[in-house]
């Protein structure tokens, strides 16, 4: 719940205004909060109609605007509730959009490159072991069939 406001299914937005705001305003926290506040009193689609429409009358710099690039909590919470598209409309949404999509595939790759170093790194441990067994067994096998060849044939 949130500390600085009473957020219910009634509760109106608080927005930031664009400039030099001094006031409070509703921050991740509390448009979080009231979209579950709305879901528990009109269920899921009419919960997100009624947030969509409340967070997309916030001017593009609002600081609230940061938390779907910025939080990742809030991230979570969007698409988790089928919010993401709501919370990315006009033209500032859809460069905060492309560069948290971006942000993302950076992370999946690295998180990848990673594996594969990894993975190498365990392949080296194994063939660490593996080679000196390896090269023994070709040895024995040379020697066998040497003999058997020079040995024996003569």
């Amino acid at each position: 719940m949130s500390a600085r406001f009473k957020i219910t299914a009634d509760s109106q937005p608080i927005y930031d205004k664009w400039g030099f705001w001094e006031g409070e305003y509703w921050k991740c926290a509390e448009w979080t909060e009231w979209f579950y506040a709305l879901k528990n009193k009109y269920g899921k689609d009419e919960a997100r109609r009624m947030w969509s429409e409340g967070w997309n009358n916030q001017t593009e710099l609002a600081n609230p605007i940061d938390c779907r690039s910025h939080d990742s909590l809030f991230i979570e919470f969007l698409k988790k509730e089928d919010l993401w598209e709501a919370a990315y409309q006009g033209i500032g949404g859809i460069v905060v959009k492309t560069a948290v999509g971006t942000k993302e595939v950076i992370e999946d790759v690295v998180k990848g490159a990673g594996g594969v170093v990894t993975g190498a790194a365990n392949t080296g441990k194994t063939l660490k072991y593996l080679l000196p067994v390896a090269f023994i067994v070709v040895l024995v096998g040379l020697g066998a069939y040497s003999y058997k060849t020079f040995v024996k044939g003569k």
